[in-house]
């Protein structure tokens, strides 16, 4: 009865420290990540302040307005917090999916031209490939 109220009375603080220890660690955890974005994003703000200025002067290649959509994407994609991030990745890889998708279609439909030519051995080869590459992305 002794050991088992000394175990108790051992493993009460124990775990609380384990928690308290736990909790400081997730914390800070966190707040790393919150820093980590915060320095991307005036990093890049730097950046950009940078290239406008040379781009004013003359002394740098002018970017696309495609580039500039490109980094605000990326600017947006940093703000996000990790769930979010995850969320975003998997909509974009479902969205790319699908255009691959489209266009392996649209180049199966080029092998069906319709006339009585036969397919040579490479064309014969790649109708393959793409049927199958549907077929596994279903």
């Amino acid at each position: 009865m002794i050991q088992f109220l000394l175990l108790f009375v051992i493993c009460i603080p124990l775990g609380a420290l384990l928690s308290y220890w736990l909790r400081n660690k997730k914390k800070q955890i966190r707040l790393n990540r919150i820093r980590k974005r915060e320095r991307y994003l005036e990093e890049k703000k730097e950046i950009r302040k940078r290239w406008k200025a040379e781009i004013n002067n003359g002394l740098c290649v002018d970017f696309t307005p495609e580039t500039f959509a490109a980094w605000e994407e990326a600017d947006k994609f940093m703000a996000m917090n990790p769930e979010k991030q995850k969320a975003y990745t998997q909509e974009r890889e479902r969205k790319s999916q699908e255009l691959w998708q489209e266009a392996r279609r649209k180049e199966l439909k080029k092998f069906d031209r319709g006339d009585n030519i036969p397919l040579t051995p490479e064309e014969k080869k790649r109708k393959i490939i793409i049927e199958e590459a549907i077929e596994r992305n279903k």
